[in-house]
């Protein structure tokens, strides 16, 4: 659910490491409170819930979670650099076209 940079894996899995992200309420609530799981977790919104039956944070009406806007800053990397990609596959082909059209005009 979350992307990173591998750079950030230490760092990730140091903060999330004996967490579960999950998507929603519903599925955070399933795995921390499953006997077979019984494990921390945490929502894209920010609710946080512990086995110990303590529900925490959740997101504020006004401030987006902090994981949401990693998931978002990351997908805008990517995005970029399908961007910058394209860009400059579209500058080889613009080049390739110009040394073309030079050469059929010295043949005229």
């Amino acid at each position: 659910l979350i992307g990173y940079e591998d750079e950030l894996k230490s760092a990730m899995q140091y903060v999330f490491g004996s967490t579960f992200i999950c998507d929603t309420l519903q599925d955070a609530k399933q795995v921390t409170f499953d006997k077979r799981v019984m494990t921390r977790s945490v929502t894209l919104s920010g609710d946080v819930f512990d086995p110990s039956g303590t529900l925490t944070g959740g997101a504020r009406p006004q401030t987006s979670a902090i994981l949401l806007k990693l998931q978002e800053l990351f997908e805008c990397e990517c995005e970029s650099k399908q961007k910058l990609q394209q860009l400059h596959d579209l500058n080889k082909e613009i080049d390739l076209i110009q040394k073309k059209a030079s050469q059929y005009a010295q043949l005229k």
